[in-house]
């Protein structure tokens, strides 16, 4: 979906383009918009604007133990909370919130 079709404050439909980059439009007497953090539709539907205060970075540890087995665990940090917990027997999710409305890029070193 590229964008929606409003008509007098109410959305009514959307174009889009298939696999080929056909621009097509198709209108619904329903729309129903289900978006992720990078939504290009997000923008045009809430109001006040969103913003954007962080992002969650995660990363998979293997083969480590938690101090309580089977817990989650939150770390409070001193800019942001960190969050570990197992997503199976010999797997951690470690979930830290980067400050910031851009995230940090990984190739220029940002990240780091």
């Amino acid at each position: 979906v590229t964008s929606l079709l409003e008509e007098n404050g109410t959305i009514k439909g959307v174009n889009y383009k298939n696999k080929s980059g056909q621009e097509f439009t198709t209108k619904a007497p329903l729309t129903i918009v289900c978006d992720g953090c990078f939504s290009n539709l997000r923008r045009s539907l809430c109001n006040p604007k969103v913003e954007v205060p962080s992002h969650f970075v995660g990363l998979i540890l293997e083969n480590c133990n938690l101090p309580y087995e089977n817990h989650g665990h939150v770390i409070l940090g001193d800019t942001s909370p960190i969050l570990f917990y197992p997503i199976s027997s010999t797997e951690i999710r470690c979930l830290v919130d980067v400050p910031g409305q851009k995230l940090p890029f990984v190739g220029n070193g940002e990240m780091a």
